[in-house]
């Protein structure tokens, strides 16, 4: 017996093809598990030859240099190499002319110093980022902490959901990101500003600004929502923001019925003030102003209370952005004047809207149909406007050179969002 165990223990088992064939079924399997979070593709887009897909986590540098053998693919920049799992060393391609390679969280990590690398060329790698829109917000935090992605070509897709990315995608991620970060990251009505969690440090606010920036460089997309002096003071420092300005942000960051009682407030002297007296007292104590006697004070002490809200409250989130949001659009946002006019420009407005549409409708009923949408447009409030510029472009506000073709014909029937790529 003692001799039969050690053969057994000793003699290497001999694998029939079934059973080869088996384990790399079973191996591609477990390589081939849906991420139950974001994924990132590096390597040419749809319908191009791709490099290497990553799952969520693994960091992208640009600067890393793939090599190929087998199944074999090591980082330089990485202190470990990836093993992949391929199907028999054979495997389907996605795509037409697909050679990507799957790199699974559980991917083994082994050196193969001996192995004679293949060199990819990754100084310009195209990226394609799956996320799920559910998630959108803390997902896209999570991508955007590779600073390398502001050089890199970026597509979108949302995961479980159809449609290419041919830039309506791209514009659609963004304009959702926004709205959750609005919604969940920031204080305010019309205008807002950042708002302070433990949840987010140094670089979650960094990643969130590289997406600011990204989304200006690649679709012309900026945040107008956040307060404007708040975002001069993120581009030219806070000894930049005016008086005026500060004020005017501050009035559109309080609700409209506040804004009404301030706005009568200052042309009215305090004591002369009947039943809003009462209210204006409340108002100024929700903002932590102890005492008032003039409204030569009461001017005074609502610029300072400005200055809290929109400056002070967020300081740490306003630092951390500007260190990336700051050198990068200040080459194209270089003066006041110039944020002005993107804010002014990218307000979406009826009369924007029905400019930016072309129709060529050749018969009674087209006409009649065009005619019907025009008058919807013209009826539309702010944040209805919003909500229907999204549904057909993908962003909730005008972008630079977008322009809107309304093709009426009987034949089409969208099921979703329309997103027609920018002329």
């Amino acid at each position: 017996m003692g001799m039969l165990r050690f053969y057994l223990c000793t003699t290497p088992k001999e694998f029939t093809e079934t059973e080869d064939s088996d384990l790399a079924e079973h191996q591609h399997e477990n390589a081939s598990l849906s991420s139950s979070t974001s994924e990132v593709i590096i390597g040419a887009h749809v319908g191009e030859t791709f490099i290497v897909q990553l799952d969520d986590t693994v960091p992208i540098l640009v600067s890393d240099e793939l090599t190929l053998e087998g199944d074999i693919v090591s980082t330089c920049s990485a202190p470990t190499d990836v093993v992949i799992v391929d199907e028999l060393n054979n495997p389907t391609p996605a795509y037409e002319h697909d050679d990507a390679l799957c790199l699974t969280a559980s991917a083994c990590f082994s050196p193969n110093k001996t192995s004679t690398p293949t060199n990819v060329n990754s100084n310009v790698a195209n990226i394609h980022i799956k996320v799920h829109r559910a998630n959108l917000l803390d997902e896209l935090i999570s991508q955007f902490t590779d600073p390398t992605l502001l050089t890199c070509p970026l597509k979108f897709s949302f995961i479980d959901e159809k449609g290419s990315d041919a830039s309506g995608v791209s514009r659609d991620v963004y304009s959702a990101f926004w709205t959750e970060f609005y919604d969940y990251a920031t204080e305010g009505q019309d205008m807002r500003v950042p708002a302070l969690s433990s949840k987010r440090k140094e670089e979650e606010w960094k990643s969130i600004g590289r997406i600011l920036v990204k989304g200006f460089q690649d679709c012309g997309y900026f945040p107008c929502r956040l307060a404007q002096a708040f975002t001069v003071a993120l581009l030219f420092g806070e000894k930049n923001v005016s008086p005026d300005l500060l004020f005017e942000s501050f009035l559109l960051y309080i609700s409209k019925e506040d804004r009404d009682l301030v706005n009568k407030a200052l042309q009215h002297n305090f004591d002369d003030l009947d039943e809003e007296k009462e209210d204006l007292i409340d108002f100024l104590d929700r903002m932590g102003v102890q005492s008032i006697q003039t409204k030569l004070k009461l001017k005074t002490t609502l610029l300072s209370v400005a200055h809290k809200m929109i400056i002070q409250q967020p300081k740490y989130a306003l630092d951390k952005l500007s260190e990336v949001v700051g050198p990068e659009l200040r080459k194209r946002l270089h003066s006041l004047d110039t944020i002005q006019q993107v804010y002014e420009k990218v307000k979406p407005t009826p009369k924007k809207v029905l400019k930016l549409l072309e129709a060529s409708p050749s018969t009674h009923a087209e006409q009649q149909s065009f005619r019907y949408l025009q008058q919807y447009i013209r009826g539309l409030d702010p944040s209805d406007l919003r909500k229907c510029l999204r549904f057909i472009t993908g962003s909730d506000m005008e972008l630079h050179g977008d322009q809107l073709r309304t093709l009426v014909d009987q034949s089409w029937s969208y099921p979703g969002h329309i997103c027609p790529s920018q002329s």
